[in-house]
């Protein structure tokens, strides 16, 4: 859970007696969950790389659903409020699971690393890079989704570049700065609260609508890469 995430929940779950859902809970479930909702519960720790290597804990008092986001099964409007935190960029179909999302809550918290957060900190389980859309009006949320795909394309190599660097070994030039990268890390993710279903948006887009002109990016790209071994 994000150091800010229980602030930002807060005014909409005061009431003890809400119905409180997390998609996705891992080993750490929402303080203030009343149902979870986990499709591995069984990972081995050293297999579970969603949780930070830590096993699935179901709270006393908690009830566990074993589905996946993408086919919750409860009636619509059964929850006050949902949580979901770093999950939706592991799913196989992350905008099915926000339409299941406005479908059982009226309201709810999201949490993604932002496609940015990923060049630093690229990891091969991340199946989407995710940005912040924003929307039309105050309050209206649009999350858009860029599938990562195994291979060679130019944007998994911008990330394995950017990775590379900040992930340096010991010595290298830019090593020095690696913690000041990552003490902003937690800035670079996609964080709010939505309100109603009509305010909460998600699509996909392709490699070619987040890179315009990838010819262009991936000569630039090139000469980077040609640099980066003199």
């Amino acid at each position: 859970m994000l150091p800010n995430a229980l602030g930002l929940c807060a005014p909409f779950i005061v009431d003890p007696e809400l119905r409180i859902l997390d998609i996705g809970s891992g080993g750490l479930p929402f303080v203030r969950a009343t149902t979870v909702v986990d499709p591995f519960p069984e990972d081995a720790p050293d297999q579970n790389y969603q949780r930070g290597g830590g096993q699935f804990k179901q709270p006393e008092g908690v009830e566990y659903v074993q589905a996946f986001g993408e086919d919750l099964p409860f009636e619509d409007q059964s929850f006050d409020f949902v949580y979901c935190s770093e999950t939706l960029n592991h799913c196989n179909d992350p905008v099915k699971v926000i339409e299941e999302m406005k479908r059982v809550a009226p309201a709810g918290y999201i949490d993604v690393p932002s496609a940015t957060l990923d060049l630093f900190e690229p990891h091969v389980i991340h199946l989407w890079r995710c940005f912040d859309l924003g929307g039309e009006i105050e309050g209206q949320h649009h999350l858009g989704f860029n599938r990562r795909e195994p291979g060679d394309g130019i944007l998994k190599r911008v990330e394995t570049f950017i990775g590379h660097l900040t992930w340096a070994r010991e010595g290298m030039f830019y090593q020095e700065y690696a913690a000041r990268v990552h003490r902003v890390l937690i800035g670079m993710y996609i964080q709010f609260v939505w309100s109603k279903p009509e305010d909460l948006y998600a699509s996909f887009f392709t490699d070619e609508q987040v890179l315009p002109n990838p010819e262009g990016v991936a000569e630039t790209f090139q000469r980077l890469l040609g640099g980066a071994g003199q």
